[in-house]
């Protein structure tokens, strides 16, 4: 589902109301934090500290699955690339709102998880041992430089108001510098989703998205 409203655009989606989309939150004695308390001294370094981060990775990362918004982008379901893109995208939304709560622990454990799914991923193609590493870096690499960039693309939008940037960089990435997709639906479709989810993160209140106590 198509969710939130582009501001920044002459085109909207329709306006869905972020209360709709918000789940319970966890008793208190239920969040990682309390458990530690009851846990002895000895063994708190053995837990699992990618368990505060799971439910933000499942969100970004089965939103990226999806086969319905792969196809409206322009892409078969099956497309690995295309999915672990999306799952990027996801991902970026949620660091950024991370950020700025302030939330840093949340921020370095989200990247060290999408590190473990790459490495997954290279895992199931077989990649030698020989190359792992240096296809694992390669994958890093272009991870950072594609949020930089879609960093850059808001700012620019913030300032000025203008999404060309954006187009420009999801073309880069997504559609492999094809510069006939510039005016396609499946480019519009996804420049306005990822405005529009900005837009919905932005707007769960602290507590719920602290928890990940939501659902888009």
């Amino acid at each position: 589902m198509f969710i939130g409203v582009v501001r920044r655009s002459a085109a909207c989606f329709a306006r869905l109301p972020v209360e709709r989309y918000l789940l319970p939150l966890p008793s208190r004695r239920d969040s990682v934090l309390s458990k530690l308390r009851f846990v002895p001294a000895g063994r708190r370094v053995f837990m699992d500290p990618v368990r505060k981060i799971h439910p933000f990775a499942v969100l970004a990362l089965c939103r990226g699955d999806c086969p319905r918004h792969l196809r409206a982008f322009g892409f078969e379901p099956a497309d690995q690339t295309a999915k672990l893109l999306l799952g990027i995208v996801h991902i970026w939304i949620l660091h950024r709102r991370m950020h700025s709560a302030g939330l840093e622990t949340e921020k370095m454990l989200l990247w060290d998880y999408l590190w473990s799914h790459m490495r997954t991923i290279l895992c199931a193609q077989g990649i030698h041992e020989l190359q792992f590493r240096a296809n694992l870096e390669e994958m890093q690499h272009k991870t950072l430089g594609f949020c930089l960039a879609l960093d850059e693309s808001m700012d620019e939008i913030a300032q000025k108001g203008d999404d060309t940037t954006l187009r420009k960089m999801l073309i880069i990435y997504f559609y492999q510098r094809n510069s006939g997709m510039m005016q396609s639906q499946p480019l519009d479709l996804l420049t306005k989703y990822i405005l529009a989810l900005v837009d919905f993160v932005s707007e769960v209140p602290e507590e719920e998205f602290r928890y990940a106590a939501f659902t888009w």
